[in-house]
């Protein structure tokens, strides 16, 4: 079996959460296509954990704090963005483990969800 790591390089700091979503449709429509059968993703990729003592003061908007960047940039069960990234996984007939921060009933949780090809 052989095994590839994918390490898409960031630039600057994109704290969207449905554009970072569509970079992971993308690249596990690329694993996909070079034969992977599994794809995963960390958790703090998706939410992409900003402290202010890691970034550039310039790159920060400093009126948000780090935790609300954090908040809004987990994953939400049953919203757009997480039933997309089901989607891409189901499309793209692989299996995907994926770990994120979600946040749901006005909490917040680290979160991980094998999906398999048949969604």
């Amino acid at each position: 079996m052989d095994y590839h790591q994918a390490q898409p390089q960031r630039t600057g700091i994109n704290l969207n959460i449905s554009e970072t979503v569509d970079a992971a449709v993308t690249l596990i429509k690329e694993a996909a296509d070079g034969g992977a059968d599994v794809v995963t993703v960390p958790e703090l990729w998706f939410s992409r954990l900003v402290l202010p003592h890691r970034q550039r003061p310039e790159q920060l908007d400093s009126r948000v704090p780090p935790n609300v960047l954090y908040i809004n940039n987990s994953l939400v069960p049953g919203s757009a963005d997480f039933i997309r990234l089901i989607d891409s996984v189901r499309r793209n007939k692989t299996y995907a483990n994926l770990a994120f921060s979600e946040f749901s009933a006005n909490r917040l949780f680290v979160a991980q969800m094998l999906v398999s090809p048949t969604a």
